[in-house]
């Protein structure tokens, strides 16, 4: 079975942080976090990431080397996210709660399939694209 520590970004929602709180009191496995600035030190902590699709968040996740579990993706940018990473093996998408946590204890079993999806990730995304934008931008407005 699962023997690591579930960290919970809740954002700004206080009704789930409380829910979080109240579901697991006393279980010193699973943590929640309200909103915090420190997003990409629990990222570059992690050994996977439950997330919805969002763009931004995404990118930063494959910019770190995580392996991605897509949960629960909105209609439009989220699918598009989630459809664009998934095609390319840079994560693995989930229709359910249920299965996300099921895909995730999978991939954390089987070494090589994180290791498959980190390796996509570093084939498929720049993570100097912002310098690499700067740099271009500089040079052609000298």
């Amino acid at each position: 079975g699962f023997n690591g520590r579930i960290i919970i970004l809740t954002g700004r929602n206080k009704p789930l942080l409380s829910k979080i709180n109240s579901l697991f009191d006393g279980n010193s496995r699973v943590n929640s976090v309200h909103f915090t600035d420190k997003v990409h030190i629990y990222m570059k902590a992690a050994d996977i990431l439950i997330t919805k699709a969002g763009g931004i968040s995404s990118t930063e996740a494959a910019v770190s080397g995580i392996p991605i579990v897509f949960s629960l993706a909105l209609p439009g940018c989220e699918t598009y996210n989630a459809r664009f990473f998934s095609q390319r093996k840079m994560a693995v998408e989930s229709k359910s709660s249920d299965e996300a946590a099921a895909l995730a204890l999978k991939i954390l079993a089987e070494a090589n399939q994180g290791d498959a999806m980190i390796q996509a990730q570093r084939d498929n995304i720049n993570p100097y694209a912002a310098r690499d934008i700067a740099e271009y931008l500089v040079e052609k407005n000298g």
